[in-house]
């Protein structure tokens, strides 16, 4: 659902009046259209984002391309690389503006680092019982699993029946090939739907369709 300043800056001001005077605000349109809401598909997108620029910017910080390509350490090595949240001071440094006001905005380093089940690298000697603890988890399979879901609603038509961004189901997963099959096995690994699901802010349908988080 596109916000109504920017269906009148796209020439379609009368379109934003008639929604205004006959429907009411852009919550109410999203629901009788069965549009996901701006809101909801912006904190998606904006999560996506952020796991994937975090990404980026810790096989940059462990050179990892080079060292995998020169097999001059193990591939355990590189597991152990992506375990640590790098410190918000090495981001900054980094010049990636983007990536420090995303990690504000889901949180915090600790915040986003339990979710993703990474020690902190400023604080490594530290023991993780005292934060927050989700469970096991992988960014990589964050940023896989997001993007799967965000290529399937992308071809959604609407009205969606339940205008929601949720987690895909196990036979959905199923008939996607490998990819799918992979992602199903990663699912019951880091807890299950549900589990996964909150922890990603999907929407999760139990079997009398009922959404919850």
């Amino acid at each position: 659902m596109p916000r109504l300043s920017e269906v009148s800056k796209n020439g379609h001001d009368d379109l934003r009046q008639a929604i205004a005077r006959f429907i009411g605000d852009q919550s109410q349109v999203s629901q009788v259209a069965g549009l996901i809401p701006y809101q909801e598909w912006k904190y998606f997108e904006d999560q996506l984002l952020l796991f994937v620029k975090l990404q980026t910017f810790i096989a940059e910080e462990s050179n990892l391309t080079k060292t995998i390509i020169s097999s001059k350490v193990p591939v355990i090595q590189e597991k152990r690389s992506k375990k640590v949240f790098p410190r918000l001071a090495d981001i900054e440094s980094s010049g990636d503006d983007v990536l420090c006001r995303l990690i504000r905005q889901y949180g915090g380093q600790k915040f986003i680092a339990s979710r993703l089940s990474m020690s902190l690298a400023s604080t490594s000697r530290r023991s993780m019982k005292n934060e927050l603890q989700w469970g096991s988890f992988d960014l990589d399979f964050a940023v896989d699993l997001l993007e799967f879901v965000r290529d399937k609603h992308m071809r959604l038509q609407p009205p969606m029946e339940i205008p929601l961004i949720k987690i895909p189901d196990q036979n959905e997963l199923m008939s996607e090939g490998k990819r799918g099959i992979r992602l199903a096995l990663q699912i019951k690994e880091f807890g299950g739907y549900e589990n996964v699901a909150r922890r990603l802010g999907l929407a999760y349908f139990e079997v009398e369709k009922r959404p919850t988080y």
